[in-house]
């Protein structure tokens, strides 16, 4: 067995371990989706733009194709950034960021991950989120807790002036943090956040994020303890997939809607971090890509 195959398999058994067979083999699916496409981004040699949506790398394409393949052969609809919507089942549906901070990929740094959140009738089912180059797996099922690879996520409060903050987008404003950071994936930070190694999020973009970004990164924030607010966003941008112009069926359009996240580990940095956005509003300026 190579090194790669039994690192998967290790992980099925953690899932095995961890959730009914039924979450399991969902999350099995969406490591082995996540996982090929992470290696297609890898093997690409093109990074240049597709002229696509704003953003779009040809590592991104390849990667998405990758992904899809292992969705769609195990019966899933699929919500893609790259692609839009490809709809065969009516009872699940994987929203898909085959490569989240494709930027960071086309440039060599460290910090970007597929992301995976699969939707039943009544919302996100199970979440992934797998950073490739630092090899770190974080995953949620609802009801079932957070965790990072096999250890259970439960976040420690902290307050906002003990706080370190992912920002996406950019102010010229401390809003009381100890400190903040700009990964530029947003799904990663959301993760670990709930992980504990960065203790808030803020997005300052005007657009907010599209659901493949936020989805499964805001389930394993949630399972975790983290205090998450989605807030409306009334731009929509051209990137990515066209959520307003798909039929879904029967699965919850609230959860497929762009929204401004903010995410803390305790509810009273989080009403700081709320009442500070609202009087600064927000800017144009995005780095999660």
């Amino acid at each position: 067995m190579s090194d790669r195959s039994s690192v998967h398999f290790r992980r099925n058994e953690v899932f095995r371990s961890i959730v009914e067979p039924e979450i399991a083999e969902i999350l099995s699916v969406c490591l082995e989706a996540a996982i090929s496409a992470c290696a297609a981004a890898k093997a690409s040699s093109d990074w240049r733009m597709t002229g696509g949506h704003p953003g779009q790398y040809g590592g991104d394409v390849s990667a998405d194709l990758a992904a899809i393949a292992v969705l769609q052969a195990s019966g899933y609809s699929v919500l893609s950034e790259e692609s839009g919507l490809h709809m065969d089942s009516r009872e699940l549906i994987a929203v898909l960021d085959p490569i989240d901070g494709s930027t960071n990929a086309s440039r060599g740094l460290p910090t970007w991950c597929s992301s995976i959140a699969v939707l039943d009738d009544k919302g996100p089912l199970c979440g992934l989120v797998y950073a490739p180059v630092i090899d770190q797996l974080y995953w949620a099922a609802r009801n079932s807790g957070g965790y990072l690879e096999d250890k259970h996520l439960e976040v420690e409060p902290r307050q906002l002036n003990r706080s370190i903050v992912f920002l996406n987008g950019h102010s010229s404003v401390n809003f009381g943090w100890a400190q903040y950071r700009a990964l530029g994936s947003a799904a990663l930070e959301l993760s670990m956040v709930a992980a504990g190694s960065a203790d808030a999020f803020v997005d300052l973009s005007s657009f907010g994020l599209a659901p493949w970004d936020y989805l499964a990164g805001e389930l394993i924030c949630l399972e975790a303890g983290v205090q998450v607010v989605r807030l409306e966003v009334e731009a929509e941008p051209n990137q990515g997939a066209d959520v307003k112009s798909i039929e879904f069926g029967n699965f919850p359009v609230l959860h497929l809607k762009r929204a401004r996240l903010i995410a803390a580990s305790s509810s009273p940095a989080l009403d700081e971090l709320l009442a500070l956005t609202s009087k600064l509003g927000t800017l144009d300026d995005s780095t999660s890509a």
